[in-house]
């Protein structure tokens, strides 16, 4: 059984939720609010940076005197695979904090990319319509932008998780430092490679469009590059044909260069394992993988990937929720400032990611196992 921390202080009264600039308080009562949160045993893979700022967070919602009845809505991509954690904390978090709330994403995994944006853009509706006040959304595209705008035009608070849209009018932006998270990718890559030279392979992005996608990846390029290797980066296709691409760059030997080593920048990372098995080579490259797909997993269990890096997409959906609930109960200017350090450029609430390898997984399986999920 988990242990459970509770925090417990005297609240003024009943208070309406704080401005954009500061929170709320009231008359002396006999009101009392809690936040009781599920405590994560300690370990190496425990955030405790993270965890000691929400700590801080829920302090300054029960020290604000605000103890409003809230609605908030979550809207993910989906709720399954990458997004499965994001699910839980969210919901723990909104369970913790006693906020009437839903989790909203798709379950089908056969929608084209289009279908899938009408389906986020339909729950965002919903959300609006049911004048929630507060939302938590990882938006697919641009094509969501007019439909926040019209959600930050209520005054309501917004957070983006995961993928960022910056003109929307959200506050606060959760997710992982893409371009430190390609440099740590880069820098893992050597480490396995342990000083071997030559051709590697990047599954990755080269459209600058998809910022995210596009620091990441370059930070790894140069990060390799710097050693001396040779890098090809081949844009991801998140679709059939993914591994008939790799086995081609693979096949490739027009470079002279042996190939020692790949590094899938996503969850599609497996399909560098799965390529490289099918081509039955007479020397592996060293396989390097992001995020913990269970066929990435598999991989690891069968020492065809040596690592992977793991986002915290637990405590992108928790920490969600408890921002949006400080920014109500105290306002944005003091919700940043308790942010603190993991807040870049002021609206950045960067969650980090952990490095796994192949001997951490038991340990890393017994922390996930811990969080619930």
């Amino acid at each position: 059984m988990k242990a459970v921390m509770r925090t417990t202080i005297l609240v003024l009264s009943l208070g309406a939720a704080a401005c954009s600039d500061g929170g709320s308080s009231g008359d002396d009562g006999e009101n009392v609010k809690t936040i009781d949160r599920e405590e994560v045993p300690d370990g190496r893979f425990k955030p405790q940076g993270l965890e000691d700022t929400i700590d801080a967070l829920a302090t300054g919602i029960e020290e604000s005197g605000a103890n409003e009845d809230l609605s908030f809505g979550v809207v993910l991509k989906e709720l399954t695979n990458f997004w499965r954690p994001v699910v839980v904390g969210a919901n723990r978090a909104l369970s913790e904090l006693e906020v009437v709330g839903d989790v909203k994403g798709t379950t089908q995994e056969s929608l084209t990319v289009e279908e899938e944006v009408a389906e986020q853009m339909s729950f965002v509706e919903e959300q609006i319509d049911l004048g929630v006040d507060g939302l938590v959304i990882a938006p697919h595209n641009e094509d969501l932008l007019p439909l926040m705008e019209e959600f930050a035009e209520s005054g309501a608070p917004m957070v983006t998780i995961d993928s960022d849209m910056p003109d929307s009018g959200r506050e606060i932006y959760i997710g992982t430092d893409n371009g430190q998270a390609g440099i740590t990718g880069g820098e893992t890559m050597l480490d396995v490679l342990d000083g071997a030279t030559g051709r590697v392979l990047i599954l990755g992005n080269t459209d600058p469009s998809w910022t995210g996608g596009f620091d990441r990846t370059n930070a790894a390029a140069d990060i390799i590059e710097s050693a001396g290797n040779e890098v090809e980066i081949l844009n991801s296709l998140w679709a059939a044909g993914e591994v008939e691409q790799i086995a081609e760059a693979i096949a490739d030997e027009s470079s002279g260069l042996p190939l020692v080593g790949m590094i899938g920048m996503f969850s599609n990372a497996h399909a560098l394992g799965t390529a490289a098995v099918d081509a039955d080579l007479d020397e592996m490259p060293k396989i390097v993988a992001f995020d913990f797909e269970p066929d990435t997993l598999s991989h690891m269990e069968d020492g065809v990937i040596s690592a992977t890096h793991v986002q915290r997409q637990y405590y992108m959906g928790y920490m969600s929720v408890y921002v949006l609930y400080s920014i109500q109960a105290v306002g944005l200017k003091k919700t940043k400032e308790t942010l603190g350090p993991y807040l870049i450029n002021g609206f950045h609430l960067d969650t980090g990611l952990d490095v796994i390898r192949a001997r951490d997984l038991d340990e890393y399986n017994s922390f996930v196992d811990d969080l619930g999920i």
